[in-house]
């Protein structure tokens, strides 16, 4: 275990090579967090409808629903879920080694999800930004154990006459893969 001390020299050493660099060049921290046009960035209520939309995709999914709400080019990482499958394997075929591609666009997401068990999710927070919503959410129906997690999702505007303001072209998500792992292993699933 670190003592005290050595995280401190460790969090100073990060600071001094990654912070200090960022703040001498001021344009560049600007930049990063500038919300001067707030005309292009989407609402509170559009982030939470993003959030609401992933919820019913995985607790209710449907194929209309994916077409419409993912771009053909979706793609889907989380470490948990390949995580998950490795420790306690719910599909078939081998899994992706960590930092792969969960599903590498629409089709594959599709075809993975189509057939799972619905997982009913409760939304926590929603933080939204001009490109993205973070949300921290709840599944719900997996167990007795709590299994939380985050998702990152980049949005596009969606083109003209579409059902939904924006679509997913991306995600990032981690969850509570052990929690979830004890549940399934209750459950007699693992």
């Amino acid at each position: 275990m670190l003592a005290f001390q050595q995280v401190s020299v460790l969090f100073a050493l990060a600071v001094h090579t990654f912070a200090i660099p960022l703040i001498a060049n001021r344009d560049t921290v600007q930049d990063l967090f500038s919300r001067d046009d707030s005309s292009s960035c989407m609402s509170n209520n559009n982030a939470l409808q993003i959030g609401g939309l992933w919820v019913e995709l995985i607790g209710n999914y449907t194929q209309d629903l994916a077409d419409a709400v993912l771009l053909p080019g979706f793609t889907d990482y989380s470490d948990s879920a390949l995580s998950l499958n490795s420790a306690c394997p719910q599909t078939t075929g081998p899994t992706p080694a960590l930092m792969s591609a969960v599903f590498e666009n629409r089709t594959q997401f599709e075809a993975g999800q189509g057939p799972q068990p619905s997982i009913q999710s409760t939304i926590s927070q929603v933080w939204n930004g001009c490109t993205s919503v973070t949300m921290r959410y709840q599944m719900t129906n997996l167990g007795t154990r709590p299994v939380v997690g985050l998702i990152v999702m980049d949005v596009v505007e969606a083109p003209a006459g579409s059902s939904h303001p924006y679509q997913l072209a991306g995600m990032f998500s981690e969850f509570d893969v052990g929690s979830w792992i004890s549940n399934l292993k209750d459950a007699g699933q693992c």
